[in-house]
């Protein structure tokens, strides 16, 4: 079985079950395709024991985690644009509308694996302020989870 279709069918058993992918390497297609099935992180065996527990722990807490060689693969570091990518880019301007700076600002902390509660007060407003606003962040984008909104307005450079 693949390791997308594994993750969907863990996801309809029980969508509260929290992936995290290690693997040897990161292909970014392979990567974001995992992602979307619902993966809440991914990291690279390559990586350091400490980071792999500093991982489990932050998945388990409800937070995503990425090694810092899948957030550059993820983010397209390599800096050639091709005409497709560029014209792309144009179609993600139009589609920036659809999240406003709050919005992006609330996604942002997410990412960096804060809590609800975190961000609440850091932004001076209720838990259930952004519990309704990741409500329609989610709606909004038409994401599954926080992980694949954190993953599309990363790849629009939103975040």
């Amino acid at each position: 079985m693949v390791a997308t279709d594994l993750i969907v069918k863990i996801h309809r058993q029980n969508r509260f079950v929290r992936v995290l992918v290690f693997s040897a390497e990161g292909n970014a297609n392979a990567v974001r395709a995992l992602l979307e099935a619902g993966a809440r992180g991914y990291l690279l065996k390559s990586g350091a024991e400490k980071e792999l527990i500093l991982a489990i722990k932050s998945i388990a807490r409800g937070h995503q985690w990425f090694s810092q060689e899948i957030w550059a693969l993820l983010a397209g570091t390599n800096g050639v644009k091709s005409a497709a990518a560029e014209e792309e880019e144009e179609e993600e301007e139009e589609e920036e509308e659809k999240l406003t700076q709050r919005q992006r600002e609330i996604l942002r902390r997410v990412a960096m694996g804060h809590t609800d509660a975190q961000i609440a007060i850091e932004l001076g407003v209720t838990t259930k302020a952004i519990n309704r606003q990741l409500e329609r962040i989610l709606a909004r984008l038409d994401a599954p989870n926080r992980t694949n909104a954190v993953y599309q307005a990363t790849k629009k450079g939103w975040i």
